[in-house]
This record gives structure tokens, C-alpha cells and sequence, in this order.
């Protein structure tokens, strides 16, 4: 079964967070800079007013603390802000309007009136003459005046609306940091929710395999279990066959008359009884040995002996006739190991000790 690697999506969540949170951090960061500098101009401008026209304008200093840079800090009360600048602006209007009527009445002079003139034309404020100049004086500086409050007006809602859509803009860029951020610990948990269900389909799948292995194993070992039994009743065959073979012969001797057995056939019974009963009971057992047969007659052992790779290996000893002791060994797919046995036991009347050796060193 294919299974999802979750790293590479987790290594891009983290790389979209960082990312998330740098813009996040970013924005904030320059919010500040900009609240700083509207701070900064807002009080260096109440500063200057407050140097330049101090009766108006009075900006009290906090003993209390005390700055690095400056001796103390200048507390702005912010909440008569309002109403100072109304009041400002009524100052500013009349100064203006004084400003404006001195400079008409100075360029109405200056372009009217020649150095060289002695007498003016006119003779009274209420002159005609006067009146229709100041009118277009008036008419001017009214057109004037409108002008630039049309334009300081333009101005003012450009920067009203640029500031309310640097707000809006602020406010969109947070609620989309926030969502990004909520939408990334769902997949943060999706990609855990994942890693704990393939976790769980692995374990199952180790359990399902392990449970096919048990089941091989048993059918295995029944198979092996079954294999025993069919040679041992192989074996019981070869017996119950030379128990018939000799019962034969007593028959025959019977029938001949004789009364008693030969002592050739005493010897072969007895004999055979003996290697049956060395083989069965005496001899001791190796859980890789198997097929051992012993050969009076012939001075002869063989058996077969199984390494740990199930591979067989046919071993045929040969005794000597006088001692019993070991004479020669074959080993037709182990030749290397069959000189070796021979160098250390050669004369070895203990055979049990050269079994014991090839069954652990096989």
C-alpha cells in the first residue's frame, strides 16, 4: 500500500508560516513607523506653535520623568486639541484678512499712485473711485481665497481617503495573516491526523504479516512433524521386514528338523538386536543428526547431519576391524572438514566424541 510522505508537506506548512509571519510582522512594524512619524510631526508642529505664539499655545512639562535626550518630556493635552485649532484657524482668518487688506491697499497705492503725484485724486474714503477698487480688491481676494480653500479641501480628502484606505489595507492584511494562520494549524493537524492513521494501517499491516508468518510457521512444522512420523514408520517398516526375514529363517530351520539354530543365525539375531537397541537407547541423540545407521558386519557407520542452512551433508565413517577405532571419513560435499577429523581423531575409539564434533562444527 502506497502511503503519503507527510515531511514535504510539513517542511512547505513551516515555510508558508515563517512567511505568514513575517508579512504579519512586517506590517505591524511599519503601522508603528507610520503612527511614529504622524506622533513625531504632530508634536514638532505643537511645538513650533507653541514657540511662536506661547500665549495661545502652552504645552506642560512632567517633572515626574525624565528623558536621555531631552530634559523633560512635554505632556500635549490632546483633548483641547480640537478646540485650540478652531480657534487657531479664527486667529489665522482675521490675520490673514488684515494681511490681504494692508497688501491691496500697498499694490492699490504702489501701481495708482506715481512718487511724483502731489495731489491725490482722491479726496475721501468714501470716493467713489476707492470704493470700486476696494470692491476689486474684495472680489479678487474673495476668488483667491476660495480657490485655496478648494485646493487645502482636495487635499484634505486625498488625505483622508489615503489614510483611510492605509487602514483598510491594514486591517484586510491582519484578518488575512490570521486566517492564513488558522488555515495552516488545520493542516498542521490534518498532516498529524494522517501520520496517526498510517501509523496505525502499518501496525495493522505488521500484525496481518506477522500473523501470515505464524501461520506458515505451524504449517511448517506440521509438515516437518508429518515428515518424522513418515520416517519412522519407514523405519519400523525396515524392522518389522527384518523381524519377518528372521522369523523365516527359524521356519526354515524348523522345517528341516533341526532343534536348534545355527550359530550364524544366533549371531546375526543377536547382533542385529544389540544395533538395534545402540541406535534406539545408547547411543546419544543431536537435533541435526538423523539417519544413523550402524554396520557390523561392514565396520561401518553413516548417517546424515543437517547445517544451519537446511543443507544435508552424508557422512560414512569407517572403523578398523582389529581396534573399532576410527579408521576413515567421508564427507564427499565437506572434504576440507573430513581431513580436518581425521588429523584430530584418527584412532578414536570414541566415536560418540567425532558425531558429537561434525554435528557442532558442520
Amino acid at each position: 500500500m502506497n502511503y503519503i510522505n507527510t515531511g514535504d508537506y510539513k517542511k512547505e506548512l513551516n515555510s508558508l508560516s515563517k512567511a505568514n509571519n513575517t508579512i504579519s510582522d512586517e506590517n505591524l512594524i511599519e503601522q508603528g513607523t507610520r503612527f511614529k512619524d504622524l506622533n513625531t510631526d504632530i508634536l514638532q508642529s505643537v511645538q513650533l506653535l507653541s514657540q511662536d505664539y506661547p500665549e495661545l499655545v502652552n504645552i506642560s512639562e512632567d517633572t515626574s520623568t525624565v528623558n536621555t535626550e531631552l530634559p523633560h518630556d512635554k505632556i500635549i493635552d490632546f483633548e483641547c486639541l480640537e478646540d485650540k485649532i478652531v480657534e487657531f484657524n479664527k486667529i489665522i482668518m482675521s490675520l490673514r484678512m488684515i494681511y490681504l487688506e494692508q497688501e491691496s491697499l500697498d499694490n492699490f497705492l504702489r501701481y495708482t499712485i506715481s512718487s511724483n503725484t502731489r495731489d491725490l485724486p482722491i479726496e475721501s474714503i468714501d470716493d467713489p473711485k476707492l470704493l470700486t477698487l476696494e470692491s476689486e480688491v474684495n472680489t479678487l481676494e474673495n476668488d483667491t481665497i476660495s480657490e485655496r480653500q478648494r485646493e487645502l479641501s482636495d487635499i484634505k480628502s486625498r488625505i483622508s481617503k489615503k489614510s483611510l484606505s492605509l487602514f483598510k489595507d491594514d486591517c484586510m492584511i491582519k484578518e488575512l495573516c490570521i486566517e492564513t494562520s488558522e488555515q495552516l494549524e488545520e493542516c498542521q493537524d490534518l498532516l498529524e491526523k494522517i501520520d496517526q492513521v498510517q501509523h496505525t494501517m502499518k501496525k495493522n499491516e505488521v500484525r496481518r504479516g506477522q500473523d501470515k508468518i505464524d501461520k506458515i510457521t505451524k504449517t511448517y512444522e506440521k509438515w516437518q512433524t508429518i515428515k518424522e512420523q513418515t520416517k519412522l514408520q519407514e523405519q519400523l517398516s525396515k524392522q518389522l521386514e527384518d523381524t519377518v526375514m528372521l522369523k523365516t529363517l527359524n521356519n526354515l530351520s524348523t522345517d528341516t528338523g533341526k532343534k536348534t539354530e545355527s550359530d550364524a543365525i544366533v549371531r546375526y539375531k543377536t547382533i542385529t538386536k544389540l544395533v538395534n537397541l545402540l541406535e534406539k537407547y545408547l547411543l546419544p541423540t543431536f537435533p541435526n543428526v538423523k539417519d544413523l545407521k550402524i554396520e557390523p558386519f561392514d565396520h561401518t557407520i553413516t548417517f546424515i547431519v543437517i547445517d544451519k542452512i537446511e543443507k544435508e551433508y552424508k557422512v560414512h565413517i569407517t572403523l578398523d576391524e582389529q581396534k573399532n577405532s576410527l579408521q576413515d571419513i567421508a564427507i564427499p560435499d565437506n572434504s576440507i572438514m573430513a581431513h580436518q577429523i581425521m588429523k584430530l581423531y584418527y584412532g578414536e575409539c570414541n566415536i560418540y566424541k567425532v558425531i558429537y564434533y561434525i554435528s557442532t562444527r558442520i
